[in-house]
């Protein structure tokens, strides 16, 4: 058996603002440019998808601790589970009938028709205003380049972010991602297999997706269903969605490594609500 030496480890966990002097917007910002957007949006309008908007907001602003920490995650959240929330047919099997169906009911003018379209508006500011900022960046990202390289030079550098911009790409394009570095003029797939042979490498991860992952239609003829699709660096696909080995992987990495490679950390969790194609709520966006 080879024995090969055990490198340091440096994990980044990025989020909180961390691109917002780059121009990428704040959570309060987006979540705002979300609500004005589609409270002026004519189809929203048509098909109720601005009062579901205003109702889940005012549901969670008296719910949670502070009005003021509901963002556009929370309200995303909640219309993607209840735009699901639908009886099932007659003849609908048991493995398909939610059991809790007979003891909720859904508020009026929380129909699927007005939900659905409100989720995709949702993704569709995302992608528009955090794409725009990617780039439109007013800052040299030379000191962040310099930044990593010197990281890079004593430690294997794995990073995760939550952030859907791609500016640490712009600033090492050489970083791992999980799908195949080499370039290419299509979507490509992620790497179930080929990561776990990638630990050693320099990497990030975007956690909750970003402007250059998606789930494409039609998808790639060698692919399948619900599989995520990576772009290289600029060109633009977006979906919200999370890829769910990758996130497992990241989750491992982090609990074996950031208390020794940050020190002062007690635990990381996971989410247990995660699933596609919802966001995580966290308390930026960048």
């Amino acid at each position: 058996m080879t024995c090969h030496p055990i490198r340091k480890r440096a994990v980044l966990v990025v989020g909180a603002g961390a691109s917002i002097e780059y121009g990428a917007p704040s959570t309060h910002n987006l979540t705002a440019e979300i609500e004005r957007k589609v409270m002026n949006d004519d189809w929203m309008k048509h098909c109720g998808g601005d009062k579901a908007f205003q109702f889940i907001k005012g549901q969670l602003e008296g719910y949670l601790r502070q009005p003021s920490d509901v963002n556009f995650e929370h309200i995303y959240h909640c219309a993607h589970e209840l735009s699901y929330f639908v009886m099932p047919s007659a003849g609908a099997l048991n493995e398909y009938r939610p059991l809790l169906q007979p003891f909720l009911k859904l508020q009026d003018g929380l129909s699927p028709e007005a939900l659905r379209p409100l989720c995709d508006k949702i993704v569709d500011v995302i992608y528009t205003t955090v794409s725009t900022a990617s780039g439109a960046n007013p800052l040299d990202l030379g000191p962040l380049s310099r930044f990593l390289e010197d990281l890079q030079s004593d430690f294997v550098t794995r990073i995760y972010t939550t952030n859907y911009d791609d500016f640490i790409l712009q600033a090492a394009p050489h970083l791992y991602t999980g799908f195949p570095q080499a370039p290419s003029g299509g979507p490509k797939k992620f790497e179930l297999k080929e990561y776990w042979a990638h630990e050693n490498d320099h990497a990030v991860f975007h956690l909750h997706g970003a402007v250059h992952l998606g789930f494409p239609h039609p998808s790639p003829p060698d692919s399948e269903i619900g599989d995520l699709i990576g772009l290289t660096i600029g060109q633009k696909l977006f979906d919200i969605g999370c890829f769910m080995e990758a996130i497992s992987c990241a989750w491992m990495e982090l609990r074996s490594c950031a208390p020794r490679s940050l020190p002062g950390s007690t635990s990381f969790r996971g989410s247990s609500s995660v699933r596609f194609p919802t966001i995580m709520p966290r308390s930026a966006v960048t």
